[in-house]
């Protein structure tokens, strides 16, 4: 969850019951349905709509927000590898959705509607580049050319690593 004041904190506890009493392995936050007023601008709103249409599109798997950094699940998740992301920048969390409902199923990886409001601060979001990112690392997933395969993470000169070397780094 970002530290923006965009996603409900107050909502986690409610999460986190949720994922207990209904047995849950993950749980994925859409912002988009419930978007306070002035919370995301127009080009925001239409480029989150356009990569979560396309994660739809190659992967079948009905979530609303691919791109939604609030999520609430359970450690033991990572003990399968499969669900082990291979990016660690801004495509992670279309990763993390991909993989489970992949990996978890449906029954077992569920996308909840939650409350976002403006931001306070300023957005460090790069929005062609990362949008652009974003959708070359869903058809590249899609059809297995990923070049980020290790297994925890980055390739060594992947530029979304800790390197420094991205240009919010600098």
């Amino acid at each position: 969850m970002d530290a923006d004041c965009t996603y409900p904190a107050e909502v986690v506890p409610d999460l986190v019951r949720r994922l207990i009493d209904e047995d849950l392995d993950f749980i994925t936050c859409d912002r988009l349905t419930l978007a306070e007023e002035g919370s995301m601008s127009g080009l925001h709103g239409f480029g989150n709509w356009m990569l979560s249409f396309n994660a739809r599109l190659a992967f079948g798997y009905g979530i609303k927000d691919s791109q939604s950094g609030m999520w609430v699940f359970r450690k033991s998740i990572f003990e399968n590898e499969k669900m082990r992301p291979t990016n660690d920048g801004m495509p992670l969390s279309e990763e993390m959705k991909i993989l489970a409902r992949k990996v978890l199923g449906k029954k077992k990886a569920i996308e909840i509607s939650v409350p976002y409001r403006p931001r306070v601060g300023e957005a460090e979001i790069h929005t062609w580049g990362d949008g652009w990112k974003n959708l070359k690392f869903i058809w590249a997933k899609r059809f297995g050319l990923n070049r980020t395969r290790t297994e925890w993470g980055p390739l060594p000169d992947n530029p979304d690593s800790i390197n420094g070397n991205v240009p919010e780094q600098s």
